[in-house]
């Protein structure tokens, strides 16, 4: 299953901010892993 390209760079530049993780390292996460980091990343900035 392919995902739109703009969802996949805001996905990448969310946890590469936060995480500092490569490009290399954020692409090889299963999509449903890397939405997860983004939806807990969202909470930690909304103050959850």
């Amino acid at each position: 299953m392919r995902h739109a390209p703009e969802q996949l760079w805001q996905e990448t530049a969310t946890v590469a901010c936060r995480f500092g993780w490569s490009l290399d390292v954020i692409l090889d996460l299963e999509h449903a892993d890397r939405t997860r980091l983004v939806s807990i990343i969202g909470d930690w900035d909304r103050g959850r």
